[in-house]
Order: structure tokens, then C-alpha cells, then sequence
């Protein structure tokens, strides 16, 4: 990423795009210049989800990881946000300090995606099959995660990583940060 003449490395970074059926992955490059749907990973065919995504998460040598946490129009989190959350604490546990696991606002991501590749290279992704659905909802689900990715990329190009070169300290919560909040005693002085 190139701020004020200057070439900042974002570091490259996973996007996971939860849903009750799949989870989309997106990785962007290290200079947060280009972002790559992955596809997606069939929570039905694939038990322990958790353990492929740390292994693409590790395939790809990223530094962070952004789980989306759906929000609805009104503001409030949609259905899927508490299994979201869940899912980020364990990509937590399960990678320890070593990569970065972040929540940040997903958005209307999937109805982006829908957009993109019904008017892009994508769009036999989005033809209709029977019942009126989409043909491929996982490259969807794949292009919601690029989507969400770009959205906080271009946030990072406004507010520029932090005085000490860390990315993303003006989106999202780091999901250690979180669990300090949440231990007992954490905000009494104990």
C-alpha cells in the first residue's frame, strides 16, 4: 500500500466470510495491493472447518485474519454474528499469538458479490439453478470475503497503519483484546 510516497506493508491477511453453510476465504498480498477469493469451505462436508482454515491460513503465510460479524440495517448483529464471534475465538486459540485474528463489520458483503460477478467474469457463478438459486453460492460466498477484505484495505489506505506499522487499529476488534475485557476482574483494577 503506498501512502504519502511511501510503501507500507499491510502484511497479507485472510478474510473469512462465515455463513451456516460455508465460509468464504479472500487473501489479499503482502502490500495490500490486490486481493484473491480462495473459495469455500462446506461446513457440512468438512467437520472441523476451524482446522482447514488455519491450514489455508498457514498455506498462505498471512499475518491477521478478519472474520466478518454480520450487522442488519438497523444496526443490530444479524443471525450468524455469535457463531461468527465463536469462530474467531477459536482461530484464536487455535493459532495463538503467531497470526493475528481480528472481527471487523462484514457488511452487505454477499449482495456486493452477487453484484460483481453478475456483471464480471463471474457471472456463470450466479445463473440461476433450480429453485432460483444461485449455481455456485460458494464462489459467492469466496467474493463476499475478497469484498469485505477490499473494504477494510481501503480503510487502511484512509487512516494508515499505526505509529508502531501495525494495520487495522481503526477497524475492528482484536479478538485477544476482546477476551482480556471479558476475564473476571479485567476492568475493577484486579
Amino acid at each position: 500500500m503506498v501512502r504519502n510516497g511511501a510503501i507500507r506493508q499491510i502484511g497479507r491477511t485472510l478474510a473469512v466470510d462465515y455463513g451456516s453453510r460455508r465460509v468464504g476465504l479472500a487473501v489479499c498480498d503482502a502490500l495490500g495491493i490486490t486481493t484473491r477469493p480462495l473459495g469455500a469451505i462446506d461446513r457440512r462436508r468438512t467437520p472441523d472447518f476451524v482446522a482447514a482454515i488455519v491450514a489455508v491460513a498457514r498455506d498462505e503465510a498471512v499475518q491477521r485474519i478478519l472474520v466478518g460479524i454480520p450487522h442488519l440495517a438497523s444496526g443490530d448483529e444479524g443471525a450468524v454474528a455469535a457463531p461468527a464471534r465463536t469462530l474467531a475465538g477459536a482461530l484464536a486459540a487455535a493459532l495463538g499469538p503467531s497470526i493475528e485474528v481480528r472481527e471487523v463489520d462484514e457488511g452487505n458483503t454477499s449482495q456486493e458479490a452477487v453484484v460483481r460477478l453478475a456483471s464480471g467474469r463471474g457471472a456463470r457463478a450466479v445463473r440461476r439453478g433450480s429453485g432460483g438459486r444461485p449455481a455456485d453460492k460458494g464462489a459467492i460466498d469466496a467474493a463476499a470475503a475478497a469484498v469485505m477484505l477490499e473494504s477494510w484495505l481501503r480503510e487502511q489506505g484512509e487512516t494508515g497503519p499505526g505509529a508502531d506499522g501495525e494495520a487495522g487499529r481503526s477497524r475492528g476488534v482484536r479478538v485477544a483484546e476482546r477476551a482480556k475485557q471479558a476475564e473476571p476482574g479485567a476492568h475493577d483494577g484486579r
